[in-house]
């Protein structure tokens, strides 16, 4: 009994943690304009497509 209560404390506190950071996160990217966002999109993409720059430029 007394494990399910400790596991359920830490199952708790670990979701209201991760909760919490979501919603910092969330805040730092309402600070960014449009055209902010759409540039860091496009660098995120251009890293995982692994484009070269004339690719990159087209």
């Amino acid at each position: 009994m007394v494990r399910i209560v400790s596991l359920l404390a830490l199952f708790i506190s670990f979701s209201l943690t991760i909760n919490a950071q979501k919603k910092e996160l969330f805040k730092n990217k309402k600070r960014l304009t449009t055209e902010q966002l759409t540039t860091l999109k496009v660098k995120k993409m251009t890293l995982e497509l692994e484009l070269s720059e004339v690719q990159q430029k087209k």
